[in-house]
């Protein structure tokens, strides 16, 4: 990997279609020879995003979001849906000649080391799935945390988090949901099949034992993100045409058909 400045963004609080609509911009506003963007940013109201290729008719219980006031979101990674609530979530655009050379997979065994290094960091023996399979293939669900992949992260069993990423005209885009809480009861009610989402047993690593506050955990995350990619970094924020594409996309990634629509 070569040294390069990143610029870091750190977006606060914000809504689910502004979060997807930021990410979205970044990736298709990035051009070969801009600077590395990485991202962090939660979520407030709650909110569940959906893989890019989802029908959320077939799995969510779309009235019940639309009475608790959840909004549903499209990201524009693959994989399946995440319930958004207490977390922090980071995203990532580069020139995909930062990983040069390295498939989907091994880009994620590459990149995901910050975060089983971060999780350490915070007190939790996180491994990646497959070290820890004696046999493995790979599952996919409609819920994110049930679903397994060679590169997910786990500790005692349970799946932290998830992670999806995206490559086009030679760019990188990679963003993934680092929970810190998850309250399973609160998260079924919204699927139409609860008991895979209470089998899941999906954590967060407040959960799991850490013992940190939200600005600590993120100043960790952001810490072994860049010396993992051997890195510099400096703060900044969206530039113009940034927040003119967001503004743009956001009414694209918003779910509110009736569910009749969506079948």
């Amino acid at each position: 990997m070569m040294a390069v400045k990143w610029r870091l963004i750190d977006s606060g609080f914000s809504h689910g279609a502004f979060n997807m609509s930021v990410d979205r911009a970044l990736f298709e506003n990035y051009k070969k020879g801009d600077l590395p963007v990485f991202r962090v940013y939660g979520w407030r109201p709650p909110a569940i995003s959906l893989g890019r290729f989802q029908n959320p008719a077939k799995f969510l219980n779309m009235e019940k979001c639309a009475e608790k006031g959840i909004s549903v979101v499209r990201r524009i990674t693959g994989g399946g849906a995440i319930f958004h609530d207490q977390e922090l979530t980071y995203s990532f655009v580069c020139g995909d000649d930062i990983f040069q050379g390295l498939s989907v997979k091994e880009s994620y065994k590459e990149i995901n080391r910050f975060l089983t290094v971060s999780y350490r960091e915070l007190g939790i023996d996180a491994s990646y799935h497959l070290d820890l399979a004696e046999s493995f293939s790979a599952t996919r669900s409609s819920f994110c945390f049930a679903g397994r992949e060679p590169y997910d992260i786990v500790a005692n069993g349970l799946k932290i988090g998830g992670n999806a990423q995206r490559r086009a005209h030679g760019k990188i885009f990679q963003h993934g949901s680092i929970p810190l809480s998850v309250d399973l009861e609160k998260v079924s009610e919204f699927f139409l099949d609860q008991n895979l989402v209470m089998k899941s047993g999906a954590k967060g690593i407040l959960d799991m034992g850490a013992s940190a506050s939200f600005e600590t955990i993120k100043e960790v995350i952001v810490k072994n993100f860049f010396e993992n990619v051997s890195a510099e970094f400096f703060p900044d924020s969206l530039t113009k045409e940034e927040e003119s594409l967001a503004c743009e996309f956001q009414g694209k990634v918003e779910i509110n058909a009736k569910i009749s629509e969506l079948a």
